[in-house]
């Protein structure tokens, strides 16, 4: 998941290592509809699609986050992919 690419990513940063109240909305929504196709809901973009019947608007995943600061656009992105 997410979390163990970042941590991963950054094995020498402690703050990655352990997380504290988190859920992984992927595996829970195989344990709510477990009929379902692991493939259909593996994806936050998938389960908001489903539940929602909308698009998640991931056009702001590729622009340039390295630069300051961020767009009201980079920040919302980020707040509904979190």
């Amino acid at each position: 998941n997410d979390l163990q690419r970042v941590a991963s990513s950054y094995p020498h940063l402690k703050c990655f290592q352990e997380f504290h109240a988190v859920i992984d909305l992927v595996l829970l929504s195989r344990h709510i509809f477990p009929n379902k196709p692991k493939y259909s809901l593996n994806s936050l973009s998938k389960l908001c699609q489903f539940l929602e019947r909308k698009d998640l608007d991931k056009s702001e995943q590729c622009s340039t986050w390295h630069l300051r600061p961020l767009t009201d656009a980079q920040i919302e992105y980020a707040a509904l992919d979190a």
